[in-house]
């Protein structure tokens, strides 16, 4: 059985060129549970290399290029695949500002996706923008999405600005992906970049604490409701702290206590798998080697382990 990882991938920097200019990717991996290896899905076997699914030049449902893409994150409803997307917006073709949008896509299987998936015409605005030092000042780029009868659930890391000494998870849910319903309190303070799952009706979160520096495994009694004093910490960096290659969080991680970034949380045959990130990828990053949160310089992957546990 194949699983897929999907990426924004940049790859018209450094080696790969399979684009002119500059600009976020739409990349596919499957993942083969029978041997642990995940494989290339070449977007384009017409063009020697592996490509992208598409590239920034590949036309929408309004023959306008596609540009840039990045953060995308689906579920699977059984017949089709559905979920939401970022993707670059100009002005001149919109109407509106320039700027990243989420948009949301559809597709049936995700080997067949392209870009006239996406629906380029129901632009959302749900990152906040304000100023005032509240919860809904700022948010982050990358979401976390999940499905539960008839109802899709989006959350959020978002921050206070201007001080910007506090981060939060928020909540927003929606019937279509169209409109959303806004939060009027946050989930959890002192938490980001939430990754939630359900374990054989068990809801989790593993989210990672601005206070304490690790990550944490907190129990839900639903998908809008988590308990973070049953909370559990998880230590994933050591399991790779000072053992070299690639993962050696010291060289690559953006969090100072050598924990990498997670990228997906996913539950197969009652097991969960956490992927994570050796380099730093995402509008949180910063490493010192890095362009745009990206590190070209060092060695970079996704790594997955399996996390167990005891009910």
């Amino acid at each position: 059985t194949h699983h897929y990882i999907t990426s924004s991938c940049l790859l018209n920097r450094g080696r790969s060129r399979d684009a002119g200019s500059q600009g976020w990717h739409y990349g596919l991996m499957s993942w083969d549970l029978s041997n642990s290896l995940a494989s290339w899905i070449d977007g384009d076997a017409g063009t020697s290399g592996d490509q992208a699914q598409f590239n920034i030049n590949a036309t929408d449902t309004n023959a306008y290029t596609v540009s840039s893409l990045k953060h995308i994150k689906t579920v699977d409803l059984g017949s089709k695949h559905r979920g939401l997307m970022m993707k670059w917006f100009r002005a001149s073709e919109y109407g509106d500002t320039n700027g990243y949008y989420w948009v949301p896509v559809e597709f049936t299987d995700p080997s067949s996706y392209s870009a006239t998936s996406i629906e380029v015409d129901n632009k959302l605005y749900i990152d906040f923008n304000a100023n005032d030092d509240s919860f809904k000042s700022k948010s982050g780029l990358e979401i976390e999405l999940e499905y539960d009868n008839g109802t899709y659930y989006v959350y959020q890391t978002t921050y206070n600005a201007p001080t910007s000494d506090t981060y939060y998870i928020i909540l927003r849910s929606s019937t279509d992906l169209l409109t959303f319903t806004e939060p009027t309190e946050y989930l959890l303070k002192d938490y980001r970049d939430p990754q939630v799952f359900n374990l054989d009706g068990s809801i989790y979160m593993l989210a990672y604490s601005t206070i304490d520096e690790g990550w944490y495994l907190i129990p839900g009694t639903s998908y809008a409701n988590f308990d973070a004093s049953k909370r559990t910490k998880v230590s994933i960096g050591r399991l790779m702290y000072g053992l070299g290659g690639w993962d050696d969080t010291p060289l690559l991680t953006t969090f100072t206590n050598k924990e990498p970034l997670i990228s997906g949380v996913e539950v197969i045959n009652s097991k969960v798998y956490v992927f994570y990130l050796a380099g730093g990828f995402g509008q949180h990053s910063g490493d010192a080697n890095a362009s745009n949160g990206v590190p070209y310089s060092s060695a970079r992957g996704i790594g997955v382990i399996e996390l167990k546990i005891s009910k």
